[in-house]
């Protein structure tokens, strides 16, 4: 008897869930393995993990009003949000300002669509989402270990001027000065308070990090182990968080043991001072290919 109550339940909730899909996309260009959270009016969080590349969500959710959103899942990556808003619509101007999350109606059988594409959160909104997800304030889900420094003692100011129109200095390949012109055109604010940090690939297995300045335009090379001569693929990752100056490097050293190196940018100069160790592990040979 209480098995047959248990599966008729079951299957009256299954028939009462509402498939509710969407796109999810980066300013970054390449999408991170990410954490999509459907956030209901009551509070209640569900979740579902995407893999690295995986451009696709998907829900089954019981009626009602949602607010969706999602923040990077691999250990040690920036405490940032992208959310179902206003200016997720298709076609919705670069101008648009309505960047507060967007409740969605979940109803009846047919499937409800939401792109989660929109990482302009203000920082009262994130910090909304960092209680809701119990994230701990000011030190961050994956702060460095004890005795090194940590995000909080390198506090970052935020944007004082309007943001520039175009980056300064012309280097750099074509096809990385397009990545690097599309984010201070998204102007994305993950890193330091006024900038963006983006990961450029370099041939297979092979990735670069550069620092956009909003608001200078201006763009700093992140010390990686990548020796363009004859390396590529290389096991750095990179730590990050909007309100903090602190950059860190985790590396593999010649022997195959981790390591961590600690950069602080200075935004007056756009350069990063070593504060530790610089990377010195070595990568992979160099792939057909890569550059």
């Amino acid at each position: 008897m209480k098995t047959s109550i248990l599966v008729n339940l079951f299957v009256s909730l299954s028939a009462a869930a509402t498939p509710v899909v969407g796109q999810l996309s980066s300013p970054a260009g390449s999408l991170p393995a990410l954490r999509v959270y459907a956030w209901s009016a009551s509070g209640r969080l569900v979740a579902t993990a995407t893999s690295p590349g995986q451009s696709v969500f998907h829900f089954n959710l019981p009626p009602g009003p949602y607010r969706l959103f999602a923040t990077p899942a691999d250990p040690g990556v920036p405490l940032v949000y992208a959310g179902h808003t206003g200016c997720s619509a298709e076609g919705a101007s670069a101008a648009c300002s309505a960047h507060e999350l967007a409740w969605v109606q979940v109803a009846g059988d047919s499937p409800v669509h939401a792109d989660v594409n929109d990482w302009r959160i203000d920082d009262a909104q994130a910090a909304q989402l960092d209680r809701a997800l119990h994230r701990p304030e000011g030190a961050g889900d994956d702060d460095p270990s004890a005795g090194a420094p940590r995000f909080f003692e390198y506090p970052a100011a935020p944007l004082r001027r309007a943001r520039a129109l175009q980056l300064a200095g012309g280097e750099g390949r074509p096809d990385e000065r397009q990545r690097l012109e599309a984010a201070l055109q998204a102007a994305h604010i993950n890193f330091a308070g006024r900038a963006s940090i983006v990961q450029i690939p370099c041939g297979p297995g092979c990735w670069a990090a550069r620092i956009v300045d909003l608001e200078t335009g201006r763009v700093t090379a992140i010390p990686t182990n990548v020796d363009h001569a004859n390396t590529a693929a290389c096991t750095e990752h990179l730590a990050y968080r909007r309100d903090s100056r602190l950059l860190r490097v985790a590396y593999n050293d010649p022997e195959g043991d981790p390591g961590e190196a600690y950069f602080v940018w200075d935004p007056d100069t756009g350069r990063l001072r070593s504060i530790g160790s610089p990377p010195t592990g070595r990568c992979a040979p160099k792939a057909d290919g890569a550059r």
